[in-house]
């Protein structure tokens, strides 16, 4: 699907009166889950526990799971 199709297919899903921040909301996170799925395919992710060793830092004493 080319970005315009995307971005028409957004445009159709959101309701007639929605406003230029819904939309640019939307845009960002087609945006993100891009760029995401391109870190992914060139191999560049963080793995389960990496993700649980960055946020055990963060939380302190709480558990993460």
């Amino acid at each position: 699907m080319t970005p315009k199709q995307q971005v028409l297919r957004i445009i159709d899903m959101l309701p007639d009166d929605f406003t230029i921040a819904e939309l640019q909301y939307h845009l960002m996170v087609l945006e993100k889950v891009r760029v995401g799925i391109e870190q992914c395919e060139r191999g560049e992710r963080v793995t389960h526990e990496e993700v649980v060793k960055r946020l055990s830092r963060w939380l302190g004493d709480r558990k993460v799971h």
